[in-house]
């Protein structure tokens, strides 16, 4: 019997590990940096990356495919001086447009000692919805916007899992 129990008590020691590793290697992070849009960030290793540049603007998409988890990271040369406010206030503009679209939060915080602006909306589609956090920052005539998105059921463990680690990082260089 005790000789039992020390074999249960393996066995679940070594699932225990195995299980600490798996999620010790989901978490490591890949660094990248983009000198001529003068920012870095950090991202799960394992997502795909993509860059491009399109009509002066610098982008980045991180991708976790199969799973529906999107983050993209733009940064334009702003044409005209406008204040992040005044950019937030315009696309919102754009968005009152969209019948399926609904704000759930939007807020003030600083990343990388700028003042941002956060915006947690949802989309509605048929069989579901998508859920995005968008973060909006101007560094000289730069703006930088830091979308995050997918599936409304897996917002919440994504956040804490991906988001908020990848936007805790994001730093101007």
């Amino acid at each position: 019997m005790k000789k039992l129990a020390y074999i249960l008590i393996a066995v679940l020691a070594s699932s225990l590990l195995v299980a600490g590793l798996v999620s010790a290697q989901e978490t490591k992070m890949k660094t990248y940096k983009n000198e001529e849009y003068g920012f870095k960030i950090s991202y799960p290793k394992g997502w795909t990356k993509t860059e491009m540049d399109y009509k002066g603007s610098g982008i980045l998409s991180l991708n976790a495919y199969p799973d529906p988890h999107n983050v993209s990271i733009t940064a334009s040369e702003l044409k005209e001086d406008l204040s992040v406010e005044e950019y937030v206030r315009a696309y919102d503009l754009r968005l009152d447009s969209l019948v399926r679209y609904q704000d759930v939060e939007k807020r003030k915080t600083d990343i990388s000692g700028v003042t941002a602006y956060v915006r947690v909306a949802t989309m509605a589609r048929s069989g579901g919805g998508t859920r995005g956090k968008d973060v909006y920052l101007k560094q000289e005539d730069t703006l930088y916007t830091l979308s995050f998105s997918t599936s409304v059921d897996s917002y919440e463990g994504a956040k804490k899992k991906y988001f908020d680690p990848i936007l805790e990082s994001f730093e101007l260089i």
